[in-house]
């Protein structure tokens, strides 16, 4: 028997199916022991309150709008991933919870990021690399977004 990873082909999932995972992805991101995990990774990362970060495979957002929510951080957060749908669900969960002013969330391969010429002070692939199809690709991307100097976090 082959199996698939949901996440790799999410584009090619019928709708009931990504509507599953999305149920899940935002689970996951209000259980207590992973918001446990989860805030004590983003507190060992020592973002300045004014970071500039990138997530990759941010899915429905639920790292980055823990950010936002945090009281004294107000830097700019990108997050990228691949499917349309995780996005649109991303941005309509990060209106519901007001910090969409300060979250912009992009369809894009973490493999060929098009994020220019910015620089991030971290980029965070947040269990990320087991569901894409070349890891060091999307490493070495990753670093080309954070400068010598600055920290990328990859879980």
């Amino acid at each position: 028997m082959v199996t698939h990873d949901a996440h790799c082909f999410i584009n090619d999932l019928d709708a009931s199916t990504v509507e599953g995972l999305i149920a899940r992805l935002e689970f996951r991101g209000k259980d207590p022991t992973f918001t446990h995990m989860r805030d004590a990774y983003l507190a060992q990362l020592a973002l300045p309150p004014t970071a500039h970060m990138l997530e990759l495979g941010c899915g429905t957002g639920v790292v980055l709008r823990a950010l936002a929510q945090q009281r004294d951080f107000s830097g700019r957060l990108i997050g990228v991933d691949q499917s349309p749908v995780l996005i649109a669900a991303a941005r309509r969960l990060a209106a519901e919870e007001g910090g969409d002013q300060r979250i912009e969330f992009r369809v894009g391969d973490v493999h060929h990021l098009a994020v220019g010429e910015s620089s991030f002070d971290a980029v965070v692939a947040h269990t990320l690399l087991s569901h894409v199809a070349d890891p060091l690709v999307v490493l070495k991307e990753a670093g080309s977004g954070c400068p010598t100097g600055r920290q990328c976090s990859h879980l």
